[in-house]
């Protein structure tokens, strides 16, 4: 794990605890989205690494939450296996 994601776990822990699966991602989702628009512009390189910073904790946050939680929908061993072997080599 990256540092930018450690921050990121925790967070996800206590909005998964409150608020729940589905609206903790969208809101994740929307945090990264809300932090990477700033950048369509220039921006100085302090701004753009706490932009990118920022984007990358929510963004891969939201990534770990739905893999943890993918096997709820009960996709079969053979997808699981895909989906996890292609989260492998992305990394």
């Amino acid at each position: 794990a990256f540092i930018s994601e450690l921050p990121g776990l925790g967070l996800a822990a206590i909005i998964l605890d409150r608020l729940g699966r589905k609206i903790s991602m969208k809101i994740m989702f929307l945090a990264g989205f809300i932090l990477l628009l700033p950048l369509v512009v220039h921006q100085n390189q302090i701004m753009t690494t706490t932009f990118l910073f920022g984007a990358r904790m929510f963004i891969s946050t939201s990534f770990i939450v739905a893999c943890i939680y993918a096997p709820e929908v009960y996709i079969p061993c053979s997808a699981l296996f895909l989906l996890y072997l292609m989260n492998l080599i992305g990394r």
